[in-house]
């Protein structure tokens, strides 16, 4: 992350503030500056019941939330991954699975999505292109702006992106990010398809209801070139 240096504008306490990351200067109002959370695992004797923190505090445990204590199993926060209520509902029911024998499914077998409840909202699962690229994985990309939409437009929610990757030789969707209205539900029409190892081909055979913002999932899957209509 580049240096980030903040302050209010002198000249003006009022107006706003100066954010500077490097790049050109970004006047905003506020600033929402996020560091973190430390776990509170300082006093709970985990030393003393063999189970192992790591350098930050957080529970040591494996792919299925064993710790170094023998029968002792760690979930949600205190792990360090993902801090979002619905990881750490899904480690419990991934738990209670792996305790009553019922399946061999890991947290790693498993794509956790996001999403920013602002105006509009910002949703996204898997890798963006940054990141792909990063990792040296091949996709191909495709994106469509909310103005595209028709019930975007209907309800004059027209602002906002939305972006996928698409593996190229398998057809399966390595990421997905929306930036608009309703992106938050949107976003589970990727994060189902890629949790069952489908093609993006499913969504674009299925039939989707007219008119509703899910149906510009669709519109945004059939602009890559492969699953486009000419």
């Amino acid at each position: 992350m580049p240096p980030f240096n903040f302050e209010p504008r002198k000249q003006d306490i009022a107006a706003g503030v100066n954010c500077t990351t490097g790049e050109p200067e970004v006047l905003g109002s506020h600033v929402l500056l996020a560091v973190g959370r430390r776990p509170n695992t300082d006093d709970l004797g985990c030393e003393k019941a063999g189970i192992a923190l790591d350098a930050k505090g957080f529970i040591e445990a494996d792919d299925q939330y064993q710790t170094r204590a023998k029968g002792v199993y760690a979930v949600g926060d205190v792990l360090g991954g993902p801090q979002f209520t619905h990881t750490s509902w899904d480690d419990h029911r991934l738990l209670f699975d792996i305790l009553l024998g019922r399946g061999k499914r890991s947290r790693r077998d498993r794509f956790i999505p996001y999403t920013a409840f602002t105006d509009p909202q910002v949703a996204g699962v898997g890798l963006n292109e940054k990141e792909a690229r990063a990792r040296g994985v091949s996709y191909e990309a495709a994106s469509m702006s909310f103005g595209g939409v028709a019930r975007a437009i209907e309800v004059d929610e027209t602002a906002g992106q939305m972006k996928v990757l698409v593996d190229p030789k398998t057809e399966r969707v390595i990421g997905a990010t929306i930036a608009g209205a309703e992106a938050g539900e949107l976003i589970h029409v990727f994060v189902t398809a890629m949790q069952a190892g489908a093609s993006a081909r499913a969504i674009v055979d299925a039939e989707f209801v007219h008119p509703t913002f899910a149906e510009g999932v669709q519109s945004l899957v059939m602009r890559l070139e492969r699953f486009a209509l000419h």
